[in-house]
């Protein structure tokens, strides 16, 4: 039997509603008759440092990250940072595989498109990376409310932000995003045994991935006009002055018997978000993504590397049956969603791309030959 050890990042800095889809997926999951075997441990920040290594792990999936927070860790805790990121760097170098998605890329990639907003400033910064890939990432990101003092457009992000804050905070996150069918590239091991060239994907505000000559496009977005049947308006925040004589206050006094100062920033934007004072722009987001390339492999030193925009974690639904729509008041909040799927309910999403999640990170250990990885379906 083989056996393929994975890790799964955990902790405070990787949204909860990404790493458990994929504990679910992966822990325990057998093919051809036994002869393959997957196990799942979670790594927290002190055990990544203590545990993960290409003795014990074949593969460390990241999840989508909270890069904001790492930079911050850096900040605060530039000793610890850097033991957490050389960790990472020194397994894949050494031949450990990643599977990263969605913001999880963060971890290794610049952007393409010149930082404008603090949120791109931040996450372009070397104190949030763990090491450099070729791959660049084109992507607007931005925090709301904050980059709005900068004139920074939410991009992309807005389909994170906007879709509802408090199930992304607790864990649940589960209809944010679009399902969107990708093209595929079915010349790559991954996808060598797909029967289509399009499959049915979640995407949750990702990048397009940018990647070098030598490295593969595994799918690509679709174009321009697929995205227009899911277009949304920027809104913007209305009560600073509320905010900073009430909300602000609160939050001093939390600082004060609080002593962890990671704990402070993200509670400033949460209760930034729960406020009911959205208001709805003319403006409609404009996204970089359509066309370009939506999943990567490319290697760092002698480890594979798996990039996903979208999240194949993650369940999908048929939108033919459901509409994505804007609140109709300025009423809303980001805790509550100003954007939503309309009627749709849990019993209307499917999982169907587990197969690619264990595709990736099979692929990823180099412990399968591309004709015995796990089977599609």
């Amino acid at each position: 039997m083989t056996i393929i050890n994975v890790a799964v990042l955990t902790d405070f800095y990787f949204f909860s509603w990404s790493f458990q889809d994929f504990i679910d997926i992966l822990d325990g999951y057998k093919w051809r008759n036994g002869l393959y075997n997957i196990k799942v441990k979670k790594l927290d920040w002190h055990d990544t440092i203590k545990d993960l290594k290409p003795e014990k792990f074949d593969v460390v999936i990241i999840p989508a990250a909270d890069t904001f927070l790492i930079y911050l860790k850096s900040f605060f805790s530039p000793t610890a940072a850097y033991k957490w990121k050389n960790t990472l760097n020194h397994f894949v170098k050494k031949g450990g595989g990643v599977v990263a998605h969605c913001a999880g890329a963060l971890l290794f990639c610049k952007l393409l498109n010149h930082p404008k907003t603090f949120s791109e400033i931040l996450s372009n910064s070397e104190r949030g990376k763990a090491f450099v890939l070729k791959t660049k990432l084109l992507w607007n990101i931005s925090i709301p409310p904050f980059d709005q003092i900068l004139g920074g457009n939410p991009g992309e992000s807005a389909y994170v932000y906007y879709t509802g804050m408090n199930t992304t905070v607790s864990g649940e996150q589960t209809t944010g995003g679009i399902p969107i069918k990708v093209k595929i590239n079915r010349k790559h091991p991954i996808f060598r045994d797909y029967k289509n060239n399009f499959c049915l994907v979640r995407w949750i505000g990702g990048p397009a991935l940018i990647p070098e000559k030598n490295s593969d496009v595994l799918a690509y977005f679709p174009d321009k006009e697929v995205f227009n049947g899911y277009r949304i308006h920027k809104w913007r925040f209305t009560c600073w002055r509320r905010y900073i004589k009430t909300v602000l206050g609160e939050n001093l006094k939390f600082l004060k018997k609080n002593k962890n100062p990671l704990d402070l920033p993200l509670r400033l934007v949460q209760t930034s978000w729960k406020q009911p004072c959205w208001e709805k722009t003319e403006e409609i987001i404009p996204l970089n993504i359509p066309n370009h390339p939506a999943m990567v492999a490319e290697t760092y030193g002698r480890g594979r590397v798996v990039l996903s925009s979208f999240h194949s974690e993650k369940p999908v639904w048929d939108t033919s049956k459901t509409r994505l729509k804007e609140v109709d008041d300025n009423k809303g909040s980001l805790w509550d969603a100003i954007v939503y799927w309309k009627n749709l309910t849990k019993d209307k999403m499917k999982r169907e791309t587990d197969w690619m999640v264990r595709r990736e990170v099979a692929w990823a250990s180099g412990k399968v030959p591309p004709e015995e990885l796990p089977p599609i379906g």
